[in-house]
């Protein structure tokens, strides 16, 4: 999703044209061909049947390129990942996390990623990782952060106290 709306890729397009928009959208100078298109296997519908180590190289291929373009983002100035719900990443998704904790060590890349509490990433116990764990918030805070949205002053207090309640302490 994120490279799709980073390069305007529609969800029907022909490969050659997500390879285009890749490399335009993504400024991908240092990408080769090969890694652009294993990047855009990732947007696109492949051939039906292939070998199993066809696959494992354009995943290889796909994540260096993704590691890669990351980093050198991170060199050109600071940058910020943030990585929502990590709870539900497909297995490659965490793979990738995993790698990019371990390298922001050594570059500016601040890698934000929320998951539930049960969720236990394997980049936990590195140097460079800072785990801040947030409890739920008592009925009465979250209900002060539901008063302050736009409009909620046209909710009854019953209504408020509802939704504080129904929320549990993670007002979403």
């Amino acid at each position: 999703t994120w490279l799709r709306r980073r390069c305007a890729i529609a969800t029907q397009v022909e490969p050659e044209a997500v390879v285009a928009a890749l490399r335009a959208g993504l400024d991908a100078g240092g990408l080769s061909d090969e890694e652009l298109h294993a990047l855009s296997g990732l947007l696109t519908f492949g051939p039906a049947r292939q070998a199993p180590s066809d696959a494992r190289r354009r995943r290889a291929l796909a994540t260096a390129a993704l590691l890669r373009w990351v980093a050198d983002m991170a060199r050109r100035q600071p940058l910020l990942l943030a990585i929502e719900d990590a709870h539900w990443a497909d297995p490659s998704t965490r793979d990738l996390l995993a790698l990019l904790a371990a390298r922001a060590e050594h570059s500016r890349l601040l890698l934000l990623v929320t998951h539930r509490p049960e969720f236990q990433p394997p980049w936990t116990g590195l140097p460079q990782v800072t785990e801040l764990r947030l409890s739920r918030l008592p009925r009465r805070e979250t209900r002060r952060l539901v008063e302050a949205l736009p409009g909620a002053d046209m909710l009854t207090g019953a209504l408020l106290d509802t939704i504080a309640a129904r929320c549990d302490g993670v007002p979403l």
